[in-house]
């Protein structure tokens, strides 16, 4: 098809030519679009004009989206917090259940001679295990879950495969802040 930009002033000289054309388009910017909007569809009213047109507020449907991106976001968030809270009390559940079933152990360890600084290393290292242990099965499986997410989206979009790295490294940080924290109690 063919796109005609003309100056508004220009209408009366384009009147009529919409046949040749089949079909006038008009675009309009505006500093306020929902008011100069409203103002055009009673302006569309006013002259009597019942069929045959179509009014698109691309400033309308950009706050549309946002709100629909809104609610997505809130949601995903929401969901987030909620599965990591639940994380959070397993690993405080497990941790606390593994410590509490070796008390004799450790009361042994300490009749034994195992210092107050010697059980604290050694509780460290049990925390930099369960850790590493954690993130041994997660981090391949997150990655192996992104990859496809990727290819998922690479249908309708054309990216590059990129790993979230700064997710990555709150995680890590998480898991270990989680297991030493549970630790501490």
């Amino acid at each position: 098809g063919l796109t005609v930009f003309a100056p508004y002033s220009d209408m009366a000289k384009l009147q009529g030519a919409e046949d040749a054309f089949n079909g006038l388009s008009m675009t309009f910017f505006s500093h306020k679009p929902m008011e100069s909007a409203s103002e055009m569809e009673t302006m569309i009213k006013d002259a009597g004009i019942t069929s045959g047109y179509s009014l698109f507020n691309a400033a309308e449907s950009l706050v549309q989206n946002r709100n629909i991106l809104l609610v997505i976001d809130t949601f995903t968030y929401g969901f987030v917090v909620l599965i990591s809270l639940i994380t959070i009390a397993n690993v405080f559940n497990t941790v606390s259940t593994s410590i509490q079933l070796r008390r004799r152990e450790f009361a042994m360890l300490r009749s034994m001679g195992l210092s107050n600084k010697g059980f604290y290393r050694m509780m460290n290292f049990e925390c930099i295990i369960y850790g590493l242990k954690a993130l041994m099965y997660g981090l391949p499986a997150a990655a192996a879950i992104t990859y496809l997410i990727y290819r998922a989206v690479l249908n309708g979009v054309d990216v590059a495969f990129t790993l979230p790295w700064g997710s990555i490294a709150l995680s890590v940080f998480s898991v270990f802040f989680v297991v030493f924290v549970t630790m501490l109690y």
